[in-house]
């Protein structure tokens, strides 16, 4: 059975799923930043530093169609997702 092209294009669009990298100060090793893929618990890789954390998940993302989010650590904000 053939479908249309616009029924197949967003049917495409609607099964890939975006990955989204976070950028967050990693619990177990205290001073370090890593970064994760949203719903998953283990770390892609561990930085020094957040600028080095964020470079790698935006050049990851860009190569992955996918978006940076930065998990903030302090302030009111604490805990919470802030869009880069």
């Amino acid at each position: 059975m053939l479908l249309p092209l616009f029924i197949k294009q967003s049917w495409i669009k609607r099964r890939t799923k975006l990955k989204q990298y976070i950028v967050q100060k990693s619990p177990t090793n205290k001073g370090k930043w890593e970064v994760v893929l949203k719903g998953s618990s283990k770390a892609l890789k561990l930085f020094l530093t957040e600028e080095e954390a964020s470079e790698y998940a935006r050049v990851t993302a860009k190569n992955q169609n996918g978006s940076t989010l930065k998990r903030a650590s302090k302030g009111k904000n604490k805990g919470k997702f802030i869009k880069k």
